[in-house]
C-alpha cells in the first residue's frame, strides 16, 4: 500500500472535492428549478436572481463542455468552483428569504394568502 499511498491520497482528495461540488450543484439545481419560474417574472430580488441565473447557466455550460467526472474538480477548467457554488447557494437563500418575507407581508394584509 505504501507504493500507492501518494496517488491514493490524491484520488481521495479529488473524489472528496467532486462529491462536494456535485452535492452543491444538486442543491442549486433543486432550488433553482423551484425559484426560476417565480423570480424570472417577478419583482422580488430580480437583479440578484438574474446574476445567479447567468452564473449558474455559465457553469453548467462549462460542465457540459468538459463532461468527464474529474474535470469537475480541475482548477484549470473551473477556477474557484466551490467558492462560486457557495456564493450561488447564498444568493439563492437570499432570494428565497425575500419570497417568504414578501408572502408574509401579504399574509398579514390578507389572511387567505396563508394557503399559499
Amino acid at each position: 500500500f505504501k507504493k500507492f499511498a501518494d496517488s491514493a491520497s490524491i484520488y481521495d482528495s479529488k473524489l472528496s472535492r467532486i462529491d462536494n461540488c456535485l452535492s452543491m450543484l444538486a442543491l442549486i439545481q433543486r432550488r433553482w428549478l423551484f425559484l426560476h419560474p417565480i423570480l424570472i417574472r417577478g419583482f422580488i430580488e430580480r437583479d440578484l436572481f438574474h446574476t445567479i441565473d447567468s452564473g449558474y447557466q455559465k457553469t453548467m455550460r462549462t460542465i457540459e463542455l468538459f463532461p468527464k467526472l474529474f474535470d469537475v474538480c480541475d482548477e484549470k477548467i473551473h477556477l474557484n468552483l466551490e467558492k462560486f457554488l457557495t456564493n450561488i447557494i447564498d444568493g439563492i437563500n437570499s432570494c428565497q428569504r425575500a419570497i417568504f418575507d414578501f408572502l408574509e407581508k401579504k399574509r398579514s394584509i390578507m389572511p387567505r394568502f396563508y394557503f399559499l
